[in-house]
């Protein structure tokens, strides 16, 4: 149903169309405004939660990052014990051996995949 502005005469109320023309103009604007702060609010919520979870993800990255770097320090003690047969090498493996374990513990209840 399509209704013309021609046929709806608002001069005929006199001062009062003005206002009611003027009003009606305002209360769209405010409608206008107050659907596109919701909808603002809305993206600025979902976007909080998308910062929270790439910053696990980074933190995560980093953990396993740092676990490589663990594994890759183990391996060098491995051959420089076998050449000297130095007790220094054993501790220090030790050491790379719990640190990478507590990196484990850490890392694990926050993996999203089974393996």
């Amino acid at each position: 149903m399509y209704i013309s502005l021609e046929s709806y005469d608002i001069s005929r109320y006199g001062r009062f169309g003005d206002i009611l023309k003027f009003g009606s103009a305002l209360m769209i604007v405010f409608l206008l405004f107050g659907a596109a702060t919701s909808i603002v609010a809305i993206q600025l919520s979902s976007m909080g939660e998308d910062i929270e979870a790439v910053e696990r993800r980074g933190e995560r990255s980093l953990n396993i990052s740092e676990m490589g770097s663990l594994t890759r320090a183990k391996g060098v003690r491995i051959p420089a014990y076998a050449f000297n047969q130095d007790q220094s090498y054993v501790q220090e493996f030790e050491n790379r051996v719990n640190q990478f374990d507590a990196l484990a513990e850490e890392v694990e209840p926050r993996m999203d995949t089974s393996d």
